[in-house]
């Protein structure tokens, strides 16, 4: 199990951005969540095993909806805490 800690900056927010990462996360056994920052952009922490995670990152990456994505920050460590379902947090 990894998590993955993603900052995605760019026309993020008020584009149906989390809903689709939510979606992308559902179709996958992965838990975290995905918020608004205050800044403007866009932070996603995913648990689950790399593979999903890593396909879960480059479907983002590749198919962001109505976002665009100007610049990704990205790191993978060890789960600090575990999650039972994936959320939209507010």
């Amino acid at each position: 199990m990894k998590e993955l800690h993603v900052q995605f900056k760019g026309i993020v927010q008020n584009v149906g951005f989390r809903a689709h990462i939510q979606k992308a996360a559902n179709k996958r056994n992965i838990t975290g969540y995905v918020k608004n920052l205050k800044d403007g952009s866009v932070e996603l922490v995913a648990q689950g095993e790399e593979e999903e995670l890593q396909s879960l990152f480059e479907e983002i990456k590749n198919n962001p909806g109505s976002a665009k994505i100007d610049s990704v920050k990205s790191s993978v460590t060890a789960p600090l805490k575990s999650y039972n379902a994936f959320s939209v947090q507010y």
